[in-house]
């Protein structure tokens, strides 16, 4: 060996061993987080619901326990009041949910689950057995506007109809 290595001050190199166990865990875990988020994004929609259902208020149904909002619209709530052209308060709630309630009767309705809102209802386009789509169907009627955001708007509904509520004489503006 030579004598400069032994040498006060000479420099030593030291091999540190390296942890593989935190770079491991690392990788194991951006692995599994990207199989869920494959998993998650590739899935298809569940099942439709099918059944009879029954009226919440204007855009809210429940089939067999399960709670569903129609997709793309927004109806008054059961207790929301209107004003009139008067300027008189009314039941709108309340009549937009007995109309779609009437229009479904106690037929069977197929809704297609397009995902979930922030209240855990599943968000769905319902369909009569006759076909007709009954989210369509209520902002058609003046019941209901559709949303002006929503990409996937109810076949034949057209977007931001408010209009369409006023020229059937049903202003949905919010009394209280």
């Amino acid at each position: 060996m030579a004598s400069w290595a032994n040498r006060p001050g000479a420099r030593r190199f030291v091999t540190r061993r390296v942890d593989w166990r935190p770079i491991i865990a690392f990788v194991l875990l951006v692995g599994l987080l990207g199989f869920y988020a494959y998993q998650h994004w590739t899935a298809k929609p569940g099942s439709p619901l099918i059944g009879r259902a029954r009226v919440l208020d204007g855009d809210s149904l429940e089939i067999s326990g399960a709670r569903i909002r129609l997709q793309g619209i927004d109806a008054p709530e059961w207790k929301q009041t209107c004003a009139d052209p008067k300027g008189q308060a009314w039941s709108c709630g309340q009549a937009a949910a007995q109309e779609l309630q009437s229009h479904i009767g106690g037929r069977e309705l197929t809704c297609a689950r397009h995902g979930v809102d922030r209240y855990n209802r599943i968000l769905a386009v319902c369909s009569a057995p006759d076909g007709s789509d009954v989210n369509a169907w209520i902002v058609r009627q003046g019941w209901a506007l559709a949303f002006r955001r929503c990409r996937e708007l109810p076949l034949g509904a057209a977007r931001g109809r408010s209009g369409q509520a006023r020229h059937l004489g049903r202003n949905l503006s919010v009394a209280s």
